[in-house]
């Protein structure tokens, strides 16, 4: 007798489950148009190819659509990226909801500053930080670098190391290495200078389909 009563407060704990169950799958239903997530990567690509390149998904309720329009870069400036953007539509019934995300096509070649916060160490400032290979994916390399001001900087990137001169000479000491990971900065403080809060490099990037 124990037992059969037990058993049927175990059905009832899982009808009482399955109806909940029900309750949620026919509450999400009734509800209108969801865009849950819209996930575009990578962001960055090179230029003529977000359309092959770029991986989209997203998670909606209802029916979606997809929209792609076209920017070229302001006046059209050779260095600056063009702009895909890819416009999600979802309906349900009359509801509709939209979500908007953008890709960056970059030229073969374009200009990009590496800005990194610096602190003080001995005579010297030194600055470590990281390019987001998610934003910056493995077509992306470094053709030269120089100064972004006027003071020699030490580099260690991409497991090889440069010396930047004050002058805004370009080196090709990291030639072909990622633009993404890790960037490490130094340079001398001359005696009563007061030190720099950040060390740039102005790097020349080469974009390799």
């Amino acid at each position: 007798m124990l037992e059969l009563v037990f058993i049927a407060e175990l059905n009832i704990i899982a009808t009482r489950v399955a109806l909940g169950a029900i309750a949620i799958a026919l509450a999400a239903s009734c509800g209108g148009a969801k865009i849950q997530s819209f996930m575009l990567e990578p962001r960055n690509v090179c230029r003529g190819q977000a359309a092959s390149g770029t991986r989209l998904s997203w998670t909606v309720s209802g029916t979606p659509s997809l929209r792609v329009s076209y920017g070229r870069a302001a006046n059209d400036e050779p260095d600056e990226p063009d702009t895909l953007t890819f416009l999600l539509v979802v309906k349900k019934g009359r509801d509709s909801v939209t979500e908007k995300e953008n890709v960056l096509e970059f030229p073969a070649q374009f200009a990009h500053t590496i800005a990194i916060q610096a602190t003080p160490q001995g005579t010297d400032v030194v600055a470590g930080g990281e390019t987001n290979p998610a934003q910056w994916p493995a077509a992306f390399v470094v053709h030269t670098v120089r100064t972004g001001s006027n003071r020699a900087i030490n580099v260690v990137h991409g497991g090889r190391t440069a010396s930047v001169s004050a002058n805004g000479a370009e080196s090709a000491a990291l030639q072909g290495t990622p633009l993404a990971g890790s960037w490490q900065l130094k340079s001398a403080v001359a005696s009563g200078e007061e030190p720099p809060d950040r060390l740039r490099l102005q790097a020349t990037v080469s974009c390799v389909p």
